[in-house]
């Protein structure tokens, strides 16, 4: 992709991508789900989904880990084919394309049902051309005006559930519950009711992870995706317990005449016909939003399958070079929808459960395997080790201490004979990237130096090195390519301490690194015993080094 091809750009700030996700879990459809959940819990709605939320957490922390170190719009995708295989990660794509390939089409479809139920002369397939146009123009339109509209669009969706929970509490208020603790926990319910209706209130959190497709189009996604993630599921969690709190007051127990409808019937009895239209209205105009955020997503994912040629380049992995937004996936999603008319729900949805639950499972499992991994290395590799590790392979060859003590893989010295004299130490290492471990002795053993020296006195050798450091800033398209880049600018006899990484241009990761010399030299310092040699040795170093050893002499 060249310099001037276009790209995402970073305008989304962390209350806007809080929403995008909220939107996604559309809030309205804990009322809509309300007389299931019920029914298979035995009245303990609330309870539900305080488990459903504490699971869902969980994989938000492994989502918002994740997208701390993988900050690209690829999702789960792009965290498996980078930490476990890119064919791993191929695998993933298509998986996670089950759900976000046919969610959208079943955002639309339900959203058009109920619009057909409130205007009845309106055929379905009409409202579903209607929706998918108007939702395609929006979001293809950039970024910043879908940000816009669904702020807008969830504002409305909030005031008319706040409006419903203060009608159920005045209904309260005229007719008190027999208990209120009853919908958390009552005589009927069982572990075994409760989890099957936690299961069920687990399908109102799919779509948090949605965040993780717009890093490229966030401001500081290292911070604020993570953020966004856990916030959104909590967010969610809380308006999904109080709203269904408040409804299993109003109605306790699980028993509906028909369950699909008991928000409606509830909405009558706390506000009268009219109001329950006008709630049908919020959870349409949340439905929208929901659609909106879902498509969205879902055209990021596709282009960054697309950029990295999973799918076909050049019609995938393409922008739109004046509103920057992936113009042919948005409508490709929207072409694709139109046959959800010929899909029944559960068939569609199918296909969103495995797709998603799949993809929940894979991310944990990334974070499980990085986690490994670093354990790993620390295991391996010293600090020091791991310096030396990235100077032989930026020289091809191990790093000479002093020139007075030359490596002994370097060309001289002894090699790692055990003589009395000081010397270097070497064994095999499991690393492949040192491929010795080689250790600095001086002199004899150390019960034997200060058996020797308590006669006298205590003398001590240290290692310094300068802590000055000078930065090196490289840009890239990615992270891994950003970061090599730095490695090679790193001059001859620098070490590389510290890489961090930012993303403010439009997708662009601008990597900043801090090098520092990487020679080293020796002092030594005298006392009467360690202590006092030791503090005149840490005196004796200059200011603008540090002390890496001591050893006694």
């Amino acid at each position: 992709m060249s310099a001037t091809s276009p790209r995402l750009s970073a305008k989304l700030s962390l209350s806007s991508i809080v929403l995008f996700g909220v939107a996604y879990m559309s809030p309205a459809i804990v009322m809509l789900t309300f007389g299931v959940i019920a029914g298979a819990s035995n009245g303990t709605t609330p309870t539900a989904y305080i488990i459903a939320a504490a699971a869902m957490s969980l994989t938000a922390l492994s989502y918002g880990k994740m997208a701390r170190i993988y900050p690209a719009s690829g999702s789960a995708y792009t965290y498996a084919r980078r930490t476990i295989d890119p064919h791993v990660g191929f695998l993933v794509g298509w998986a996670i394309l089950l759900d976000y390939f046919f969610l959208p089409m079943v955002a639309w479809l339900i959203q058009s049902v109920y619009l057909n139920a409130q205007f009845p002369g309106v055929p379905v397939w009409v409202w579903l051309l209607i929706n998918i146009v108007v939702t395609t123009i929006v979001n293809g339109l950039g970024i910043v005006l879908a940000d816009r509209v669904n702020k807008t669009l969830m504002t409305l969706t909030g005031l008319g559930i706040a409006a419903f929970v203060v009608l159920c509490i005045g209904h309260l208020s005229a007719a008190p519950p027999a208990s209120f603790t009853a919908p958390l926990w009552n005589d009927s319910t069982t572990i075994a009711a409760v989890s099957g209706g936690a299961a069920i209130a687990a399908y109102s959190f799919l779509g948090f992870d949605a965040i993780s497709t717009l890093s490229e189009e966030t401001v500081n996604p290292e911070r604020n995706i993570p953020r966004g993630i856990f916030l959104a599921v909590i967010i969610g969690g809380l308006i999904f317990v109080i709203v269904s709190y408040v409804m299993q007051l109003v109605h306790p127990g699980g028993s509906f005449e028909d369950s699909s409808t008991a928000s409606y019937a509830m909405s009558v009895l706390v506000g009268g016909k009219v109001f329950a239209d006008i709630v049908n209205l919020v959870v349409i105009v949340g439905g929208f939003a929901s659609a909106m955020a879902i498509q969205a997503s879902t055209s990021r994912l596709m282009y960054v399958m697309g950029r990295d040629g999973v799918l076909p380049r050049g019609f995938f992995g393409r922008l739109n070079a004046r509103f920057n937004t992936p113009l042919l996936n948005l409508i490709l999603i929207g072409a694709v929808a139109m046959l959800g008319l010929g899909l029944s729900l559960d068939t569609a949805t199918s296909f969103i459960n495995f797709g998603a639950f799949l993809t929940f499972t894979m991310v944990n499992v990334c974070v499980v395997v990085h986690f490994v991994r670093q354990w790993r290395r620390r295991q391996r590799l010293s600090r020091r080790q791991v310096r030396r590790a990235a100077d032989h392979r930026r020289r091809g060859r191990p790093l000479s201490v002093d020139p007075a003590r030359p490596h002994p893989h370097s060309g001289s010295g002894s090699g790692g004979s055990s003589s009395a004299s000081s010397t270097w130490r070497c064994s095999r290492a499991a690393s492949g990237a040192l491929r010795r471990r080689c250790t600095w002795r001086s002199g004899p053993s150390r019960r034997r130096r200060r058996r020797s020296a308590s006669v006298e006195s205590m003398k001590v050798r240290g290692l310094i090195q300068s802590s000055e450091t000078r930065e090196l800033t490289a840009e890239a398209d990615d992270a891994e390519s950003a970061r090599a880049l730095i490695e090679e600018q790193v001059p001859e006899g620098f070490d590389l301490v510290q890489v961090h990484n930012a993303m403010p241009r439009g997708g662009r990761v601008i990597a900043k690194a801090l090098i520092r010399p990487a020679a080293v030299r020796e002092i030594e310092a005298e006392g009467a015993d360690y202590a006092s040699a030791r503090d005149a040795l840490r005196a004796a170093v200059p200011a603008d080094h540090r002390l890496l050893s001591i050893v006694v002499a």
